[in-house]
C-alpha cells in the first residue's frame, strides 16, 4: 500500500461498520484502520459519502450516528462530483460495460489518479485505465 494512491468504494467502508458482516467486517475493518495510518490518506468521492450515509440509515443506524461516521471521512481526500467526472463516467460505462454508478466511482478514482480502488463491485485485479480494482474479500 505504501506509495499507492488509493480510492475506497462504499461497500468497503460499510462493511467496516457492519458488525453482522462476519469475515467481511473483519477484513474491511482492518483495511480501513490501516488506510487511516497510510502515508497518504485515501480518496473517496462525494458519491461514496452519500451512499455510505444512506446505507447506514437503511441498515438501522440513526441519522446522528450515520452523520458522525460519514463526517470522519471528511479528513480523507474527497473527489467532488463534477461535469468532467460525469462525462468520464459515461465514457467508462461504455468502454467497460459497467453500471453507471460503478463508472462514476471509477471516474472519481481516476480524477484522484488512484492506482488502486478497493471494491467488491468490480472485477478483481482488472485494470480500468490506470486504476486496478482490488477486492480485499477475495
Amino acid at each position: 500500500m505504501k506509495g499507492d494512491a488509493v480510492f475506497v468504494d462504499t461497500n468497503i467502508l460499510y462493511y467496516a461498520y457492519d458488525k453482522l458482516g462476519g469475515k467481511k467486517h473483519e477484513i474491511a475493518k482492518e483495511l480501513v484502520s490501516n488506510l487511516w495510518k497510510a502515508e497518504t490518506l485515501p480518496s473517496i468521492s462525494v458519491q461514496v459519502l452519500q451512499e455510505l450515509y444512506v446505507t447506514l440509515i437503511k441498515r438501522g443506524a440513526s441519522a446522528t450516528k450515520s452523520n458522525e461516521i460519514v463526517s470522519d471521512y471528511f479528513a480523507w481526500n474527497i473527489v467532488e462530483n463534477t461535469l468532467h467526472i460525469f462525462k468520464e463516467a459515461l465514457r467508462i460505462q461504455e468502454r467497460y460495460k459497467t453500471s453507471f454508478w460503478d463508472a462514476s466511482i471509477l471516474a472519481s478514482a481516476d480524477a484522484f489518479k488512484a492506482n488502486i480502488i478497493y471494491t467488491e463491485d468490480l472485477n478483481h485485479n482488472q485494470i480500468y485505465g490506470t486504476t486496478k480494482a482490488v477486492n480485499p474479500f477475495m
